[in-house]
């Protein structure tokens, strides 16, 4: 997670509402959400911790250069100095440039990356970015009733990241999990503020249900939205926003998710300098991104019980040591509180 420093450690919360919230069924599909989920869970304890039991040894080494190369990739390719990198739009762009292209790694074939053809009827928003990837063991045979999709949004504090930068965890994840992973994009602040990622984030997923069936076999009522960081963030509040719509995701898989707006919080105080997500960082990825403390599609913590209540059956994946615990921490209370 954003916290990697001595003794790091990663703690998972779920909240499983399933049959007692107004979003619980008890069925067949339900259930295989929920193995799907778990799979995925699986993988992301694998990246963020090191839990590497299920991995062979060529696999755990390229999970091992992953980690590396991927989260310290994304804020340490800030430089030293992350804010001042931030602050200055050449070094910004050239970050953003580096990300942008896929990184070659020597790596197990874990999934494919297949091609998407959008139908007629439902072409892509403006501006969207998306890859989508199959496991390496797929059949290609669509499965009875519809598959589980895994919809991904990349993290990079809203300012960075791409993509294309996160293919080999979406690999990972789809190879992990056994589902397909459509990774989607977002216009990235500062030249597009909030509302901006928020809309892209919200069209993105709404095409992607649209597409599921006829793309990979899949089923819009299993769909699972995730996302790591700032993706996270957009993740929670797409799926709040669409709360009361069909189709709308089953089931959120948040990776260290931005919840509310930086504030003197213990975990900031207690991991502001020093690890990977700095407290100085995170409050410029907020102000860039243009964040709002009492809206809940910037900051999901400030939805109220009711839109909690219609928010998916969520599973949350943390680093012990990061700025973020305090809200996450609270989000899983207020989750359980919401039904």
């Amino acid at each position: 997670g954003h916290g990697r420093g001595p003794g790091d450690r990663t703690r998972v919360a779920a909240m499983a509402r399933g049959a007692g919230s107004p979003r619980g069924r008890r069925c067949p599909r339900l259930c295989g959400i929920c193995g799907g989920l778990a799979g995925i869970l699986a993988a992301a304890a694998a990246v963020l911790v090191g839990l590497f039991l299920r991995f062979t040894p060529s696999e755990l080494s390229f999970v091992e250069r992953l980690v590396g190369a991927s989260t310290e990739g994304l804020y340490y390719g800030l430089g030293g100095d992350g804010a001042r990198t931030l602050r200055n739009p050449v070094a910004l762009e050239r970050l953003r440039a580096s990300q942008a292209v896929a990184r070659p790694v020597d790596m197990p074939v874990m999934a494919h990356e297949v091609p998407v053809t959008p139908s007629a009827s439902t072409p892509p928003p403006p501006h969207l970015d998306w890859r989508f990837f199959l496991p390496a063991n797929a059949t290609g045979a669509a499965r009875p009733g519809g598959a589980p999709v895994l919809l991904w949004f990349h993290g990079g504090g809203f300012v960075c990241g791409a993509p294309e930068y996160e293919a080999s965890w979406a690999r990972v994840l789809a190879h992990e999990s056994g589902l397909p992973v459509l990774t989607l994009g977002y216009r990235l602040a500062p030249e597009h503020p909030f509302p901006t990622p928020f809309e892209d984030a919200v069209a993105a997923v709404r095409w992607a249900l649209a597409q599921l069936p006829s793309c990979c076999g899949g089923d819009p009522s299993l769909a699972i939205l995730g996302g790591t960081s700032a993706g996270g963030n957009l993740a929670a509040a797409v799926a709040l926003e669409l709360g009361s719509e069909e189709p709308r995701p089953a089931a959120l898989l948040l990776a260290h998710p931005v919840l509310r707006e930086p504030r003197d919080s213990p975990s900031y105080r207690k991991y502001a300098r020093g690890y990977l997500l700095t407290d100085e960082l995170m409050r410029d990825f907020w102000g860039m991104y243009g964040g709002r403390s009492d809206d809940r599609r910037t900051a999901p913590l400030a939805a109220t019980s009711e839109e909690l209540a219609r928010s998916p059956p969520t599973v949350l994946v943390a680093g012990e040591h990061e700025v973020l615990v305090d809200e996450m921490d609270e989000y899983c209370a207020k989750l359980r509180g919401a039904g």
